[in-house]
């Protein structure tokens, strides 16, 4: 229910700690469901997608009493907005003393991401093995097994040299 001559809105938050840390972000988009009791009653509805209290993108409104899912596009967002994905939803009740409500069936947030990957390879006389160029994501581990040198080997990845990166165990 809205309050009588008032706006109401409450936000519906999102958990994104999944999405890896090395992601970036080229679009959010949110689907969600609403319908308001009566349309005279209960205006200015609204449906944006925010993070924190700044809101993000195009809002939607939905005045009508039959439930329909609208669509926000909310464009590109960095990792750490995404931290605080929120979804608002509110309206304004008329001052009549009548039934002003609003009825939210759910939501559901889209996060297009890609994560960068990179092709490590070693170089060093003795064995390596793998022997080959690999191709690993961002944010996560490569293990290497070299044995026989009589030198460190040099590591690179996408051509970078990272040989300095490389953590040394012996097993």
């Amino acid at each position: 229910d809205v309050t009588q001559s008032t706006t109401g809105s409450v936000y519906f938050t999102f958990d994104t700690s999944d999405l890896p840390a090395s992601a970036t972000i080229t679009s959010v988009t949110a689907r969600g469901k609403a319908r308001v009791s009566n349309t005279t009653r209960v205006t200015n509805t609204v449906m944006q997608l925010y993070t924190n209290t700044t809101a993000k993108g195009s809002n939607t409104t939905f005045a009508s009493t039959t439930a329909s899912t609208q669509t926000i596009s909310a464009g590109s967002w960095t990792r750490s907005e995404l931290r605080n994905l929120r979804l608002k939803i509110g309206g304004t009740a008329s001052s009549s003393s009548s039934s002003r409500r609003i009825d939210f069936y759910g939501a559901d947030v889209t996060i297009t991401y890609t994560v960068p990957t990179y092709t490590v390879t070693a170089t060093g006389d003795g064995t390596l093995d793998p022997s080959t160029a690999q191709t690993v994501e961002g944010g996560e581990s490569y293990t290497l097994r070299i044995s026989g040198l009589s030198s460190k080997p040099t590591v690179t990845d996408n051509n970078t040299d990272v040989t300095s990166q490389v953590t040394e165990s012996t097993e």
